[in-house]
């Protein structure tokens, strides 16, 4: 009994909390992205014993890595800028 009460009031709070939209959503889960993606390449910059590892490789994880992170960064202002432009006035 106790359990499905808590489960009523943790329902009750998901139900009383503002949801964001459709685009809220996707931003936060774009720039979560781009975040991982740094954390990832200060994670190679710093480990040193990585980067005796990985040997000239390192140079092309690590340009790809930051590829990415400009493309995901430039595909969300890009699609910041078209909403914006369509919004009706």
């Amino acid at each position: 009994m106790g359990f499905r009460l808590d489960f009523k009031v943790s329902s009750l709070i998901l139900a009383l909390s503002p949801m964001p939209d459709n685009m809220n959503r996707k931003t936060i889960l774009i720039l979560g992205l781009a975040l991982s993606l740094v954390i990832s390449l200060l994670t190679l910059l710093f480990q040193q014993d990585l980067r005796e590892k990985m040997g000239t490789s390192f140079y092309v994880v690590g340009l790809a890595i930051i590829a990415c992170i400009l493309l995901v960064i430039a595909g969300y202002v890009g699609s910041h800028h078209d909403r914006e432009i369509a919004k009706p006035a």
